[in-house]
């Protein structure tokens, strides 16, 4: 027998290997689905991204101030009538006093436009067609009232209503807001209003042209009075004025200027 011949050790069995990780069949098969959808109607998938973009776009574009358009007193942002900016549109009307024998002050219906508006839609015909059953938003005329129609001579708001008439542009420089006595539904601006006549690049003060060639009194009140009545409603409170002090200084040139122009309209009258 021989002893070089020895008999191999029996192998160990190998260790088994660790289960590879699988992804859930429910989740495979939904990527699986939009996968092949979109690949399908590759088309369909960029029209509606692209769709999607463009109506982003558009409402922030309808958000920007070029575009945005007042409906509402209310709508208007606080800061604008501390900081005086301006609102741009058409007046479309003189709200009619509640009794014609007593001074009362000038207020207007006045229709907010925006730059897209002005710029091109500056037809008359087609603003009458977009604009013409709109009853606009109440504005008041700073320091300008309508005088009694017992006063002897013209009646001063003949050239006044033939302004308006013509639906004229102008530009109101937000001044403060009044709010209604009943329980604040209603608001109305305190504006200065400005308009370019006809073949003219200067602007032209609404209230300076009243008040100069006496088609107006100077109405001289405190920026933060209340009972004013307009329209047949009480204004009880007026808010969002400026404080700054160089504008206050400005209101007081204003108001003296507008006092001398009365003075000399009523000089005038008089050696008349």
């Amino acid at each position: 027998m021989d002893d070089s011949t020895t008999p191999s050790p029996p192998s160990l069995p190998s260790a088994p290997h660790p289960p590879t990780p699988q992804t859930p069949p429910q989740t495979s098969s939904i990527l699986d689905v939009i996968s092949n959808f979109a690949n399908s109607n590759i088309s369909v998938v960029r029209t509606g991204t692209g769709l999607s973009v463009g109506c982003l776009l558009l409402y922030a574009l309808r958000q920007a101030p070029p575009f945005v358009r007042y409906t509402k007193i209310s709508d208007i942002p606080s800061r604008d009538f501390s900081t005086r900016d301006v609102i741009r549109g058409r007046l479309i009307s003189i709200v009619p006093r509640k009794n014609p024998h007593v001074s009362s002050p000038a207020a207007f219906r006045f229709v907010p436009l925006t730059w897209f508006e002005r710029t091109f839609l500056n037809v008359r015909s087609i603003f009458d067609t977009l604009h013409g059953r709109e009853s606009g938003v109440l504005v008041q005329l700073r320091n300008v009232s309508h005088p009694p129609d017992n006063l002897v001579g013209v009646p001063k708001e003949t050239w006044l209503e033939t302004f308006v008439l013509q639906k004229p542009y102008v530009t109101c420089n937000l001044i403060s807001r009044r709010i209604s006595g009943k329980g604040g539904l209603e608001e109305m601006a305190v504006v200065d209003v400005s308009w370019r006549p006809y073949m003219q690049w200067k602007h032209s003060d609404l209230a300076t042209s009243l008040i100069k060639y006496g088609r107006a009194e100077c109405e001289v009140e405190d920026v933060d009075s209340g009972g004013v009545e307009i329209g047949g409603i009480v204004w009880d409170l007026n808010l969002d004025s400026s404080r700054r002090m160089e504008e206050l200084e400005e209101d007081v040139k204003r108001i003296k200027e507008l006092v001398r122009l009365e003075g000399e309209a009523r000089g005038e009258e008089e050696e008349e």
